[in-house]
């Protein structure tokens, strides 16, 4: 390419190229964090399931809370009347939706297998398993990982075969 005096343009590598470089790639970089009290929390712990510590209650259903709510454990929840006062039940995101899903109304009497964990310094049951009207829902699978639609009716056909459940 030529200028209009017929001298050749090329581009100069030079340092001030270099330092303008220089200066935008330090300019543009994120601050780095503030290590103080007030910013840092409390690193996240996941939930780990131990059959071990699994217990079962037995109690009155007074409330259901099918869908999310902010401020709660993923999912739907059961409140609980026992002799040892009242449990938030975690029954997981699934439940309550597809085939075979929970059945459970307010007043059903019902037996609750699961592990307790504190959630935001509120104790909740984690159910694996809840028993309602003579029949046992699977809810969480023996590591605690909550149960889908589709992971049930696996279950139920291999259980309608006599192969393993």
């Amino acid at each position: 390419m030529r200028t209009a005096r017929g001298k050749s343009m090329t581009l100069r590598f030079d340092n001030r190229f270099a330092l303008v470089w220089l200066i935008l790639a330090v300019a543009l970089q994120p601050l780095g964090a503030q290590n103080s009290a007030a910013t840092t929390k409390t690193p996240y712990v996941p939930f780990h399931y131990r059959q071990s510590d699994e217990i079962s209650i037995a109690g009155t259903v007074f409330s259901v809370q099918a869908k999310f709510v902010k401020g709660t454990a993923n999912g739907s929840h059961l409140a609980l009347a026992t002799s040892q006062g009242t449990i938030d039940v975690s029954l997981g995101p699934w439940a309550m939706l597809g085939p075979n899903h929970l059945s459970v109304d307010v007043g059903d009497e019902v037996s609750v297998t699961g592990v307790f964990t504190t959630v935001d310094q509120k104790q909740i049951l984690f159910a694996r398993s809840i028993y309602v009207d003579g029949r046992t829902y699977p809810i969480r699978n023996e590591q605690g990982v909550a149960l889908s639609p589709q992971a049930r009716l696996r279950g139920n056909a291999l259980s309608q075969d006599g192969g393993p459940r």
